[in-house]
């Protein structure tokens, strides 16, 4: 089976581009100019897709494709599109601010912000003829997923007003760090005080076996096993609460906010049939 690396749609650009604040590494892209009617004037929104911790923007393939039939059928114009690998996925390079630091100093959620950023800015002069200063009259739809999500809720906090829209597609838990969702019971004052509000049948050896899990994994707050490198472990200092800072859009009652969950009773076996077949394409 052939390996998708980008996406494939009619019309989408992909490409690479060096930001102007990490010259030394490239970050590649996907464009979707504004279709449906709307060609030639000048955008004043877009849509930017950001995917979980080591999602490459191939994901969206499926997403934007339907989009795409849902325009036509129903004669609707999109405006443009982004998405992108951020560093370290897909086919961008390694966050060149990494080199010579040791774990714990590695990038975070607000460098992917300032990387956004930072792209954005170059996007907007290269594809919908603004300039750096027009940027923030540009409405920014975003659709998000997992670690995705924080990562636009800290731009939404960092550059207020900008978010016209938000979908929050299964976001990642931020003001907790995965490893504590389950008490250590090797730590005995840690295994006293939290054992007695676990399930009946609850044992040591289980919470050590979930935890070995957790501390293999992307969130584990360590940027050990993640392919992009991401340090997990201020996030909680980032995004201390789930519903603040209040969003603030460019207009009364914006921004629009969508959140979706999926329901773990559907989602486990879903992804132990799917989860093959993504790693073929990833």
């Amino acid at each position: 089976m052939r390996k998708r690396t980008q996406l494939e749609l009619d019309g989408i650009e992909n490409g690479s581009i060096r930001l102007r604040t990490k010259p030394t590494a490239r970050l590649s892209y996907a464009f979707v100019p504004q279709a449906g009617g709307n060609e030639g004037r000048r955008p004043d929104r877009l849509i930017i897709f950001l995917g979980g911790l080591d999602n490459p923007i191939n994901i969206w393939q499926g997403t934007l494709s339907r989009l795409a039939e849902l325009s036509v059928a129903n004669g609707f114009g999109l405006p443009p599109i982004l998405a992108y690998d951020r560093f370290g996925i897909g086919q961008s390079d390694p966050d060149p601010s990494d080199v010579g630091k040791p774990l714990e100093e590695y990038h975070d959620g607000m460098d992917a912000v300032r990387d956004l950023r930072q792209l954005l800015i170059q996007i907007a002069e290269q594809k919908l003829g603004r300039e750096e200063s027009e940027l923030d009259e540009l409405r920014i739809v975003f659709c998000a997923y997992s670690f995705g999500v924080c990562v636009a809720r800290l731009y939404a906090q960092t550059f207020p007003g900008s978010l016209e829209a938000l979908l929050m597609i299964d976001s990642a838990i931020a003001n907790q760090l995965a490893e504590t969702f389950t008490p250590n019971p090797d730590i005995p004052e840690v295994w006293e005080r939290a054992r007695h509000s676990l399930p009946p049948g609850t044992t040591p050896q289980m919470c050590r076996h979930i935890n070995q899990k957790i501390m293999s994994s992307p969130y584990s707050g360590y940027a050990l096993t993640s392919r992009e490198r991401m340090r997990w472990t201020n996030m909680p200092d980032l995004l201390p609460f789930n519903d603040r800072p209040r969003l603030q859009g460019p207009d009364q009652g914006l921004p629009l906010v969508t959140v979706l969950c999926s329901d773990p009773q559907v989602l486990i076996p879903m992804t132990a049939k799917v989860r093959p077949s993504f790693d073929r394409y990833c």
